[in-house]
């Protein structure tokens, strides 16, 4: 089943790396070099029956990531999800989750637990109450994700000007939070803690890089003054020689036969997945049309495309019908 995962060398790693701005390779030796000096090593792939904490979002990449360390890699998962309560893009998020753990409790019945909801309040009441996202459209996100101003997302996940998405780079903390619960009250110690950021995540979202990444593990040992600590994600990690971008994640989670259309990323929360007025909905779209996969998702911008192409057949044939 490993062999679902192309691997490619450090050396390649490093050159892809190189070519874009979010990523530090100074950084990354220098981290990696400590790790070395103190432990003797910087990231350790767990072996086959280990257990590990999973970030899951309900999104494609963290459930695809979800499969693949229980079914690739042999783990049992203790997802946990960062639960926001009332934010409506959460509920439609927990919505997901909620399809992803019948199907996963079936589908994995021996390494399966059911996802635990941490109370989470990961965004500041006065960035909230500064910036109120009633006011801002899902028209006005795209532009600004587009033009790489990071104005604002939502919410859930929010990227205001320079800040380019504190919130994504805090969240594996929480993993310790949870791991420290489990330990607390079932008695179970889990140090391996997983997200699953893709390459192409860390090239839209500064604090998804893989430097980003490596400061995290850095952050959690020196913060916990514990070097016991095993972090990183499970599409991204240069020890195993695993980089992959977002239409990796989906081609991997379509060969593992994950319902991905059963997923959600879009910010907005409608009845189905905007298709075309978010960044997130732009990128999921993009990355099946990179490897030529149909996307079985339902989204509010094919049924529009739809309607509109049906009303003009409809018009044309009724103006030849009349001339």
């Amino acid at each position: 089943m490993k062999k679902l995962i192309r691997k490619i060398s450090r050396k390649q790693f490093d050159s892809i790396l190189n070519k874009r701005a979010t990523e530090d390779l100074d950084f990354i030796k220098a981290a990696d070099d400590f790790f070395i000096k103190k432990r003797g090593y910087s990231f350790k792939q767990p072996k086959s029956g280990s257990k590990a904490i999973l970030l899951l979002s309900g999104g494609i990449d963290s459930t695809v990531a979800w499969a693949t360390l229980i079914e690739v890699y042999g783990y049992k998962v203790y997802p946990v999800i960062l639960d926001r309560g009332s934010n409506k893009r959460a509920k439609k998020e927990l919505a997901a989750v909620r399809f992803l753990e019948k199907y996963f409790a079936k589908r994995y019945p021996d390494n399966y637990v059911k996802p635990f909801h941490l109370t989470v309040n990961t965004i500041a009441k006065e960035f909230k109450d500064t910036v109120n996202p009633k006011n801002v459209l899902a028209e006005d996100i795209l532009a600004n994700f587009n033009q790489n101003k990071w104005f604002v997302k939502d919410e859930s996940n929010v990227v205001l000007a320079r800040t380019k998405g504190i919130s994504p780079y805090l969240m594996p903390f929480y993993g310790v939070v949870y791991s420290d619960y489990l330990k607390f009250t079932q008695g179970i110690d889990i140090k391996n803690i997983f997200v699953g950021a893709n390459f192409t995540d860390g090239s839209e979202v500064s604090s998804q890089s893989f430097t980003a990444l490596r400061s995290t593990l850095l952050g959690i040992c020196t913060a916990t003054a514990n070097y016991d600590w095993n972090f990183s994600s499970v599409f991204l990690e240069r020890e195993t020689g695993i980089l992959l971008e977002k239409g990796g994640t989906v081609e991997l989670g379509m060969k593992l036969g994950i319902p991905l259309e059963k997923t959600w990323s879009c910010y907005n929360s409608s009845i189905f997945q905007c298709g075309d007025a978010c960044a997130t909905c732009v990128s999921r779209k993009d990355a099946f049309a990179q490897i030529g996969a149909k996307d079985k998702t339902i989204y509010i911008s094919d049924i529009k495309n739809r309607i509109v192409g049906s009303f003009k057949f409809h018009l044309k044939q009724l103006i030849n019908f009349f001339s």
